[in-house]
């Protein structure tokens, strides 16, 4: 059955030189998708999700006073979900919550680049560095039909909190 699906390629890069965390996403033609813009600066830390022409077309703000690291996913100033470390587990791992959709369980070994998001069990994205020799570049496959926005935002949080940087304020 998954190789009967169709996964779409997403290259995922952070720009070494840049104030606080932010990343290039590139598809597999090469052509850029999506930029991930932290803004460091006032009360609550955010990053800003733009398409290819420079288009606001999501947000991402860090959950203050939170128990477990969490973040906010809004798109169009609506809240769409919550991405979150869970918290007492076995293994770590992330969540997504959504009203609209089963939650996304994301596992695996998250220092190495590589972990799995699974939506009931089912596989529908994957992270790797398995193919790149640069230091901050990893690929994420997205079954065709995700939320690519959603699932590479939760990557980029997983970056995040898994690979501190000391410039960044988050």
């Amino acid at each position: 059955e998954l190789f009967s699906r169709e996964f779409m390629k997403y290259f995922m890069k952070q720009r070494l030189v840049s104030f606080g965390d932010d990343f290039d996403v590139v598809d597999e033609s090469g052509q850029k998708r999506f930029f991930f813009d932290s803004k460091i600066g006032g009360f609550r830390p955010r990053i800003i999700v733009e398409d290819a022409n420079a288009n606001r077309i999501a947000q991402l703000k860090k959950k203050l006073f939170s128990f477990r690291p969490t973040y906010l996913f809004f798109r169009e100033s609506k809240q769409e979900a919550i991405i979150f470390k869970k918290a007492f587990s076995f293994r770590k791992s992330f969540v997504i919550n959504s009203p609209n959709s089963d939650p996304i369980v994301i596992v695996g070994s998250f220092v190495e680049h590589s972990y799995k998001f699974f939506r009931k069990q089912r596989l529908i994205a994957e992270s790797s560095k398995k193919w790149f020799t640069a230091k901050d570049t990893y690929g994420i496959d997205i079954e065709a039909g995700e939320d690519p926005v959603l699932l590479l935002s939760a990557a980029v949080v997983i970056d995040i909190l898994c690979h501190p940087k000391r410039d960044s304020g988050f």
